[in-house]
């Protein structure tokens, strides 16, 4: 028989998603592919890989946008 495969290598399930790109702040799931996020779901997602964040944040982008600002010689607050 054929073993099913999973649609992302990675899903951090449960996690409280603060997006304010996407105006999104509630319980999602969240699915990685290949190190990138590529979708969102109130639903569990189906991953080799599935780690459960219940009572963790999440917020996509946030880190990027103070590595970024670093980059450009932006001041890093203490």
């Amino acid at each position: 028989s054929q073993a099913r495969r999973a649609k992302f290598c990675l899903a951090l399930l449960n996690a409280s998603v603060c997006d304010g790109a996407r105006l999104l702040d509630g319980r999602r799931s969240i699915g990685i592919p290949d190190g990138r996020i590529v979708a969102s779901s109130a639903a569990p997602l189906d991953a080799a890989i599935r780690i459960d964040l219940a009572g963790r944040r999440v917020t996509p982008g946030l880190i990027d946008l103070h590595a970024r600002a670093e980059a450009r010689g932006g001041r890093r607050a203490h």
